[in-house]
């Protein structure tokens, strides 16, 4: 997700996550089974917001979402967190900061 595109609902493919969201209640949708993981990494970070106000506004985007949701019967009152584990991740500016990118690059293969 591009930096510049967070808190918008198309820029930041939000109406692809509430699929993501749909399908896995349908494939996985019982409570106990292991959590998916959901990497957030915001591209091109320049740092004109914090990651942590990044990762707030995407988390309240992510909630609401959430809440939509026409979820399968049992799983009404369910919450995010009990199906998804969510981090976050910022990536430096590609054009900007070339070497510092890779490095990015490289760190976040090491953290799969």
């Amino acid at each position: 997700m591009w930096e510049h595109s967070v808190g918008l609902y198309n820029g930041a493919n939000m109406g692809l996550l509430k699929t993501v969201f749909e399908v896995n209640l349908q494939l996985f949708g019982q409570k106990g089974q292991a959590k998916t993981k959901l990497l957030f990494v915001i591209r091109d970070f320049i740092g004109a917001t914090s990651l942590e106000n990044l990762s707030t506004t995407i988390q309240k985007d992510l909630q609401s979402i959430w809440a939509g949701l026409s979820k399968p019967q049992g799983l009404e009152h369910s919450v995010l967190a009990e199906f998804f584990d969510i981090s976050f991740v910022a990536l430096p500016h590609k054009i900007l900061k070339p070497s510092e990118f890779q490095d990015g690059l490289v760190a976040i293969s090491a953290r799969l």
